[in-house]
Order: structure tokens, then sequence, then C-alpha cells
């Protein structure tokens, strides 16, 4: 398995729990159909609420310094698509 890293910015329009885990269900499903798994979003703390709602989806949520917000993305992982 070769481990690739992306990023990706996607913009919200508000912070709700539903809303945000809709964007991030529409980014998890944009690198799945060329293969990839989303395996961690790097974030700041503005995402600590939905903290456990990522995790039940098997993605890991990191936390990067305030200071680095601009380098928030998602990091993937080429999965092998065994048929």
């Amino acid at each position: 398995m070769t481990t690739s890293k992306f990023g990706t910015a996607y913009l919200v329009k508000d912070m709700k729990n539903k809303k945000l885990m809709i964007s991030i269900k529409q980014v998890v499903l944009a690198y799945h159909s060329p293969g990839f798994k989303v395996q961690a979003i790097l974030s700041d703390r503005q995402f600590k609420h939905i903290q456990q709602l990522i995790v039940q989806k098997g993605i890991t949520l990191k936390y990067v310094p305030p200071m680095n917000t601009d380098k928030k993305m998602i990091v993937t992982e080429e999965q092998q698509m065994q048929e």
C-alpha cells in the first residue's frame, strides 16, 4: 500500500454538526471514487465538537496549532482496490 498526501479545501457555510458531517462525507466520497481512503483530517480545535462523529467513520481528527490553520487538510492513503 502506498501512502499519499493530498490537501482539500471545502467551503462550509455553517458549523452545525449535521452540515459539517455532510461536507466531510462529500469530501470522503470524492477521494473514495478514484480508490483512496481518507484516514485523517488535519484541523484546528474548531472541529472538536464533532470528533466522535468523525471517529465513528473510521477517520482520525488530528489537531494542528492555531497558527497553522491555513494548512488544514485531509490526509489520504491510497487504497488498493481488491476485486
